[in-house]
């Protein structure tokens, strides 16, 4: 976001940063909400295996798209940056959440 926002700020204004905080926060959200079937799997004796893996790429997309529907849907910001947001913090923290999903597996 530190990166964006002076750019966002610059092309939108203050709705526009308002939409980048909103995206970069879903990601956030989504990114946390998938992390948990491999922080409950890495509790496991064996560890996360695949389905843990796939299962929390796919919570993390469902909780994506479905929040940034309601937020286009509800008007909350200005949907172009916020999608354009939404879809480069989605892209970093799945980069994140690969890490550390290869990480726990290969630990266990």
């Amino acid at each position: 976001m530190a990166a964006g926002y002076l750019p966002t700020r610059n092309l939108g204004g203050a709705a526009a940063v308002r939409a980048m905080t909103l995206g970069c926060g879903l990601s956030l959200f989504g990114s946390v909400l998938g992390s948990l079937p491999v922080l409950a799997a890495a509790a496991r004796p064996g560890g996360p295996g695949t389905s843990e893996l796939l299962g929390s790429l796919a919570l993390r997309f469902f909780v994506v798209v479905a929040g940034s529907g309601a937020v286009v849907l509800a008007s909350l910001a200005p949907p172009r940056p916020f999608l354009i947001w939404v879809a480069i913090s989605y892209v970093l923290f799945l980069i994140a959440d690969v890490l550390y999903s290869v990480r726990e597996q290969r630990s266990a």
